[in-house]
């Protein structure tokens, strides 16, 4: 039961992040074309396309292990139940980050012409 589960949540997320790279690198790739400005600068605004995934690590990271300082979760053992509780909040945090982006890019993001 949990293979299948595990299997099917890997095939979707894969699926999603496989057709949002494509997607963002041709995005900053036309944005950069729509500019004389950032037409010398097309790689840097496709690099930096791809290293908010690095970043977006490092702060899950940092949001996981402050939010296990505030429920003490250092010693060998740990409560199941703050165990929990951490991962959800982890989880919460990354969800109210993506709603964010998603409701920007919606309302604020103009398309390229």
């Amino acid at each position: 039961m949990l293979c299948h589960l595990l299997c099917r949540d890997d095939a979707r997320y894969g699926f999603g992040v496989g057709g949002e790279y494509p997607m963002a690198s041709a995005s900053a790739a036309e944005r950069s074309q729509s500019d004389l400005h950032w037409r010398s600068r097309r790689g840097e605004q496709v690099v930096l396309t791809f290293s908010g995934q690095g970043m977006g690590n490092f702060i899950n990271g940092c949001v996981i292990l402050i939010v296990m300082s505030i429920y003490n979760l250092t010693g060998p053992t740990l409560d199941p139940i703050k165990s929990r509780n951490t991962i959800m909040i982890q989880f919460a945090v990354g969800a109210a980050v993506s709603v964010f982006l998603v409701l920007w890019r919606y309302f604020k993001l103009q398309e390229s012409k």
